[in-house]
């Protein structure tokens, strides 16, 4: 008897690789693919990561590098921002030159 964990996990992975076969169909290019992926991943890995990562560690010490905590939380909230704002530009940009070649 499969558990609850085991079934939720099975249809999240139904779910995540529909979802990936359906966008295969639908782009013409991988370069829509990486471009939406770069913006998103770039992001990540210089900003967001890093933050979070120092947050998690930094946890138990928290009553002593209070400015530094604050100045971690405050460039996550703007790399957040910078995150949604670069992904939907590049999405925008995409969708616009679609429409302008057809």
């Amino acid at each position: 008897a499969m558990g609850a964990s085991t079934r939720w996990s099975h249809i999240m992975t139904l779910i995540i690789f529909g979802s990936q076969f359906l966008v295969a169909l639908c782009v013409d290019s991988v370069a829509v693919i990486w471009s939406i992926v770069g913006s998103t991943v770039s992001i990540m890995i210089a900003f967001i990561v890093p933050c979070a990562a120092y947050l998690v560690i930094t946890f138990p010490l928290r009553a002593r590098k209070p400015v530094r905590r604050t100045a971690a939380w405050v460039l996550l909230m703007f790399s957040l921002g910078g995150l949604i704002f670069c992904t939907a530009n590049t999405i925008y940009d995409l969708v616009k030159s679609n429409g302008q070649s057809a």
